[in-house]
């Protein structure tokens, strides 16, 4: 099933309200304001995507998958689904290529001091070995996180869905 990218604000709202319903603590009215993002909050968890460009780029998989909650789901398009730090971790320490360029650009961060989503773009270049030859990639995704507050205040990434736009071949290079 493919969803085009004006599809993922609807499934935003519906994981959100799924959470909500779900959420016995939810906050009174008089309390929206406290619980409302500030700009911190906003810049930690634009923050999250540096990290996570930084630790890909390093192959660092251990600080990569401290940046998700230890609940969390990572998932592609289609039947891929990593549940849990552990897993995503695992699944990243098996990749057989090498990140060379990646961009995130951030397009929406919204929700509240407990449970918020962040919905980027994200431009990356790889490289594997094929067959003895070098192959090049370059790939162009939408991303969306829900994230989550810690005990700590830290935040994690809570969801993760990836939705291909692009992925192209370049190599085999000489």
């Amino acid at each position: 099933m493919t969803y085009s990218t004006k599809s993922i604000p609807i499934i935003i709202a519906a994981l959100l309200f799924t959470v909500a319903a779900c959420n016995n603590d939810l906050p009174d009215a008089d309390d929206a304001d406290a619980m409302a993002l500030t700009s911190e909050d906003r810049y930690a968890i634009e923050a999250l995507l540096d990290r996570y460009v930084e630790h890909a780029m390093k192959g660092d998989w251990e600080a990569y998958a401290d940046l998700f909650h230890t609940e969390a789901i990572r998932m592609y398009a289609g039947p891929r689904l990593y549940e849990g730090r552990h897993e995503i971790r695992d699944h990243a320490e098996g990749l057989d290529f090498t990140f060379h360029h990646i961009d995130f650009s951030p397009i929406e961060v919204a929700g509240n001091r407990e449970l918020a989503y962040i919905w980027w773009r994200a431009r990356f270049e790889t490289s594997s070995e094929e067959d003895g030859e070098t192959v090049t990639r370059h790939g162009d995704t939408t991303m969306l996180a829900i994230v989550r507050q810690n005990e700590d205040e830290s935040w994690r990434f809570f969801r993760v869905i990836y939705q291909w736009n692009d992925r192209s071949v370049v190599g085999p290079e000489s």
